[in-house]
This record gives C-alpha cells, sequence and structure tokens, in this order.
C-alpha cells in the first residue's frame, strides 16, 4: 500500500490501490495501521475505465506482441492503458520497485 501511495497520479498506483482495497475488510482485521490507510483511501474513486486501443501494434511482429501482453498483466491496471501509456508506466512502476528494494536492502543491513 505504501507504494501505492507514494507514486500518486499513475495509473497503475490507482490500480494497485483499487485492487489492495478489494480484501481491505480480511487485511483491517490484522493490521491497525492498514486501518487508518484505509480510512483516509475511503473517499477516493475510481477512475472510469480508459478503453485501450486494439491490441494489434501497425508493423508489431509475434514476439513484441506477447512482451506487450506480459507488461499488461504485469503492471497494475496495464488493462486499461493504450500502448504509450503502458510504456511510461512501467517506466515509472520499475523506478518505485528499485526504490523499495533499495529501502528493504537498507532496513536488512541496519539489523
Amino acid at each position: 500500500m505504501a507504494l501505492a501511495i507514494s507514486a500518486e497520479g499513475f495509473h497503475w498506483s490507482t490500480a494497485l490501490k483499487h485492487k489492495l482495497m478489494r480484501g481491505k475488510d480480511e487485511q483491517t482485521q490484522t493490521s491497525h495501521g492498514f486501518v487508518f490507510i484505509v480510512e483516509k483511501l475511503e473517499g477516493l474513486v475510481r477512475p472510469p475505465l480508459v478503453p485501450r486501443p486494439s491490441n494489434t501494434i501497425v508493423g508489431e511482429d509475434e514476439e513484441s506482441g506477447c512482451r506487450i501482453r506480459t507488461l499488461r498483466r504485469l503492471l497494475p491496471g496495464g488493462d486499461e492503458m493504450g500502448v504509450c501509456e503502458l510504456f511510461t508506466e512501467v517506466e515509472s512502476y520499475v523506478v518505485c520497485l528499485e526504490l523499495q528494494v533499495s529501502i528493504l536492502r537498507s532496513l536488512v543491513g541496519a539489523y
């Protein structure tokens, strides 16, 4: 949830918040910190789904089409994006994941 909150403004972070919120009832019973975050996010409204362009890209070969479909599955909300937006969002998602790994490594190194 912290990753999604820290990257507000990206489509993938909104999609990740909604995915995490779907299971909030189970999680609120186990974590008081999560209850606070859930209460803070309660007012958020899910943006309308934007129809994405056809999966066919001009000049697309089978391998690049397969890679794009894989990116869509890996990125939260990727199925709702066009190809250009998908690449932009993947870039920000990877940067946030790298930062999260760096922070976790620092925490592990401290102990």
